[in-house]
């Protein structure tokens, strides 16, 4: 049965295929009326995408696991009214988290595969937006009126957002399709076809063709001794490219669904005028560290506040911003410059925290900005080096 799923090189995210299939949906998705229709066509398009995407019978089980398990917890929570419960809310946090990291992990992988015989779907894109999507859909069942399985199917793999988001909310993205607000004046659909476009020169024009100035384990493949200077270049290049690539991905997703009368939530916010670690995530992946914000950092500082004497309240909260920190970090990456990615990041978290506490002086917004930009350039360069590289490229960045 796996043999009927090897065909995923016949579409890929942003391939000519992409674009002609989701220039009919759009085309005809715009020319419904009935809601109904409109979410049918919208399931088939979704099953489409996914037919040509997922590589295995056993992840499209995986899928229609997590779709069936979450869609009856939403349901439970909205009858029993369990979503009160910080408890279960916690459960449901640890098991969405375990599972994200778990078939993130190569060595859970290996350890399943030797002694218990299971191998699961190591690579499944995008599987972190759908659990993240799917956790949210069952915390905020009280909130969510129509809870019905096919506009959930819709919500959980809607194909622009599928592979690298954005994390919408079932109720905004519901809403927007009850709504039907479509762009009708050629000033909003030449502006949303030009988002489209300069995301794709975001990311195949300027992302794609500087990606090679930062894989410094390609450069390491190509020679043996790559220059300090060329180690320095990636890591003053890598935020950049790394945000034209993503951001990119974003503009191209937001464009296309805001041309069906879909709203998805913006991703970026300007990121290089950060002045600092804490307001450079108000701006950078927005959706993800707004999620984690009202899902864990919220529900904590609540806990803390009635639960705790307000001698503790400073220091518990700053603990909370710095564990926030760490599963964002684990979100991106089970390697060891992720750990120590995460490491810097919570730390200078804790700096700016104490800096508040003690009222003191912050940096000029120029001086700030630039050392905001380099500290989280290298901190993602350091991330994404594979764990054999990270003690081999290290003597070299200080040797000139």
């Amino acid at each position: 049965m796996d043999s009927f799923f090897a065909h995923n090189s016949a579409i890929k995210f942003l391939s000519f295929h992409f674009f002609l299939f989701s220039f009919l949906v759009i085309l005809l998705y715009r020319n419904i009326r009935s809601q109904s229709v409109r979410q049918f066509v919208l399931l088939c398009s979704n099953a489409y995408f996914l037919y040509f995407t997922i590589s295995s019978l056993s992840t499209l089980v995986f899928f229609m696991i997590i779709t069936l398990s979450s869609f009856s917890l939403a349901k439970i929570y909205k009858v029993k009214k369990l979503h009160h419960s910080f408890l279960i809310f916690g459960v449901l946090f640890l098991v969405t988290f375990g599972l994200l990291l778990g078939l993130k992990s190569v060595l859970v992988h290996s350890i399943l595969a030797d002694f218990v015989g299971i191998r699961l779907p190591i690579k499944i894109i995008g599987l972190s937006y759908i659990l993240f999507r799917a956790m949210s859909y069952i915390v905020d069942s009280d909130i969510n009126d129509d809870l019905a399985i096919i506009p959930y199917i819709n919500y959980l793999f809607f194909f622009p957002s599928l592979l690298a988001g954005p994390i919408a909310r079932y109720k905004e993205f519901q809403n927007s399709i009850l709504l039907s607000q479509k762009p009708e004046q050629s000033s909003q659909l030449l502006s949303q076809i030009n988002r489209i476009l300069s995301g794709f020169v975001k990311k195949f024009v300027i992302a794609d063709n500087l990606m090679i100035f930062i894989d410094t384990q390609q450069q390491f493949s190509l020679t043996s001794n790559v220059s300090t200077e060329i180690l320095w270049l990636s890591i003053l290049l890598t935020l950049f490219v790394i945000y034209m690539d993503f951001s990119g991905y974003c503009d191209i997703a937001i464009g296309l669904a805001a041309l069906m009368g879909i709203h998805l939530p913006e991703n970026f916010r300007s990121p290089w005028l950060a002045s600092n670690v804490q307001e450079f995530w108000t701006r950078w992946h927005i959706s993800l560290t707004e999620f984690i914000r009202d899902y864990v950092f919220v529900p904590l500082s609540r806990l803390i506040y009635k639960g705790c004497h307000a001698k503790y309240h400073w220091f518990l909260i700053t603990m909370s911003y710095m564990f926030c920190m760490v599963l964002i970090t684990l979100w991106h990456g089970l390697t060891f410059g992720f750990l120590i990615f995460g490491i810097l990041h919570a730390c200078a978290l804790f700096m700016i925290q104490l800096g508040k506490q003690y009222k003191l002086k912050p940096w000029p917004k120029p001086m700030a900005g630039v050392a905001t930009y380099l500290f989280v350039s290298f901190t993602i360069w350091l991330g994404v080096l594979p764990n054999e590289l990270i003690w081999k490229v290290a003597p070299q960045l200080i040797k000139f």
